[in-house]
């Protein structure tokens, strides 16, 4: 199999079939995760140069289901939006090069309709236009968006009733552990939080789940704003729940004396959590 990386994901080509993963920040340029074709319906393929200004990019033109053709990209800033296309740094251009003329040894001179199962389904996810949106936050690893009645996190949703943001730092991260946001966030995610002290973070809590966002300096205002319009919506929000005494279950408690036995958690941090977790 060939890889290899890109700005905004990465490709594979194995046995015929030519895989674009895109990741958070190609999802909010072409709002698609993954676009697969298979060697028989590229209709061409592409390779635009990079240069003092702009870096290489590998594209291929695709022969659709219903029989047309994708867009053809020979710009790099048009193949930054276009799901069959992939911009690279300089120094991955090799790899991406050596898969391009793979491609070209490969492709037919009479291309099939790309089967069904191969076609694309644009996700609903923010684009360039919704940058400036108040009730969007992209962060370093991660988009959250406010929606009518619910907090949505990349592609998970919940709704606002009972939630809470804040911005925080890394040493406020270790001193609020709590064990819904252990398990919510995971060990390995809060394990990473605990050993950073100084950026910031955008956290979003609700009764069952924990999201964390990192916040580049340039937009802990932005991230601001948007702490306040959630914590503003979710105080209008009319639960049906009953109030509860804010306990954890046993089950739970099982489950952060587990962390602490395995050294995931100190002895300060066991107590301070446990006591919080029984109301102490």
């Amino acid at each position: 199999m060939l890889h290899q990386k890109g700005t905004g994901g990465s490709i594979d080509f194995d046995n015929g079939l030519l895989v674009f993963h895109h990741n958070w920040l190609g999802g909010i340029t072409n709002g698609v995760d993954e676009a697969s074709v298979p060697v028989a319906s590229i209709v061409s393929v592409g390779w635009i140069p990079g240069n003092m200004v702009w870096n290489p990019c590998l594209t291929v033109q695709v022969m659709l289901p219903d029989g047309s053709t994708s867009k053809k990209i020979t710009k790099t800033t048009d193949g930054g939006e276009d799901p069959y296309s992939m911009v690279f740094m300089r120094h991955q251009s090799k790899g991406a090069h050596d898969i391009y003329e793979e491609l070209l040894k490969d492709i037919s001179a009479s291309p099939s309709p790309l089967p069904e199962r191969y076609a694309i389904h644009p996700k609903k996810t923010p684009t360039l236009r919704d940058l400036h949106s108040p009730n969007i936050f992209i962060g370093t690893n991660g988009i959250m968006k406010l929606d009518d009645s619910a907090i949505i996190y990349n592609d998970d949703r919940k709704p606002l009733s009972g939630v809470k943001a804040s911005l925080e730092d890394g040493s406020d991260s270790q001193s609020r552990t709590t064990l819904t946001r252990l398990l919510a966030t995971g060990v390995l995610a809060f394990g990473m939080k605990k050993r950073i002290g100084g950026e910031k973070y955008l956290v979003v809590e609700g009764p069952d789940f924990s999201w964390m966002v990192e916040v580049a300096p340039k937009k802990v205002g932005k991230a601001m704003v948007f702490v306040n319009n959630v914590n503003n919506a979710a105080k209008h929000m009319t639960t049906s729940a009953p109030n509860g005494t804010g306990r954890e279950s046993p089950s739970e408690l099982e489950q952060l004396a587990s962390l602490h036995d395995k050294g995931i958690l100190t002895d300060e941090e066991f107590s301070a959590a446990k006591a919080k977790a029984l109301g102490i």
